[in-house]
């Protein structure tokens, strides 16, 4: 049975003649006609009495109107909000952002924002460093870290955010006390806080001039406060260290020797039909203004030698 074929007889029971629902329908009469025997056909039944004087409905005909037009008029209104929502950004958002992301006040801002943007998307977020499969378990986008060059076996749809560059950092008491390198040999002397990643990067700005460090841990959020601390010097990428150097907690050390080493992107499913919410997401976070909220590279508080 055709759903089609069945609206079509709803709105003849509903106007009592072809013409009056061809003109409902916005269809030739011709096609109401050969939609209603279609539907007798696949049924095996007569639905509508044709005369002269109009059309009426057989007995099988009430039957299913009556148990029928409940539910067309059902899928009716599911289809109108349906066309609402693929105009308007609505429902359950779900991503993914890296664990570190919990510390900084600028996500946090960035998220309250996008809410007050669009009300009606319930945002769901997951801070995980696990490279989480975005179709499997069922999410919409992800922001992620990477190499300097776009990932290219994916799958995913890719939308480059901004660069990433890394410095050194250490708070005003441990330089007080232990004194400011003012060469890259100098931190051979010094103590150091390392995130695991660091030590296993070419490109981190302490090799290959690393003494063996102190501590070793796998997130920055913990890197940041053993350097506030005053456990030592530690490298973290700029834009999670702004806040704390604006704050007067950190210093930059030896600006110099930064490091560009990757960049961070938005992933997300690739789609023929793209929903609104997602749309929504990335044209947010590709807006310049946002980039910067998120990723702005600390204020160049850097301390001499």
């Amino acid at each position: 049975m055709n759903l089609t074929d069945l609206q079509t007889f709803v709105v003849v029971a509903e106007t009592e003649t072809m013409s009056a629902a061809a003109d409902e329908l916005g269809v030739p009469r011709s096609t109401i006609s050969r939609r209603v025997a279609r539907l007798e056909e696949a049924l095996g039944v007569t639905l509508v009495h044709r005369s002269n004087q109009g059309n009426t409905l057989s007995a099988d005909g009430r039957h299913l109107y009556a148990r029928s037009a409940p539910a067309i008029r059902e899928l009716s209104q599911v289809e109108r909000a349906l066309a609402d929502t693929a105009l308007k950004p609505t429902g359950i958002l779900r991503m993914t952002a890296p664990h570190d992301f919990g510390a900084m006040a600028g996500f946090a801002e960035l998220m309250t924002r996008f809410e007050a943007n669009f009300p009606d998307i319930e945002l769901r977020i997951e801070l995980t460093n696990r490279v989480v499969d975005l179709v499997e378990e069922g999410f919409d986008a992800a922001i992620r870290a990477h190499g300097p060059n776009l990932p290219d076996d994916t799958g995913l749809m890719i939308r480059p955010l901004t660069r990433v560059e890394r410095g050194l950092y250490a708070s005003p008491a441990y330089l007080n006390v232990h004194g400011t390198p003012a060469r890259v040999d100098d931190l051979q002397t010094h103590r150091v806080v390392a995130h695991q990643t660091m030590l296993r990067e070419r490109h981190s700005v302490f090799d290959p001039h690393i003494p063996q460090p102190i501590m070793r841990v796998n997130d920055f959020g913990l890197v940041v406060q053993l350097l506030i601390a005053g456990a030592g010097i530690g490298e973290v990428p700029t834009f999670f260290a702004r806040d704390h150097v604006r704050a007067g907690l950190l210093t930059r050390v030896l600006p110099e020797i930064g490091s560009a080493t990757g960049r961070f992107s938005l992933f997300w499913p690739a789609s023929r039909h793209l929903a609104q919410r997602i749309r929504a997401l990335i044209d947010f976070l590709s807006r310049e203004e946002h980039v910067q909220l998120l990723f702005a590279e600390d204020d160049g508080d850097v301390a001499s030698p």
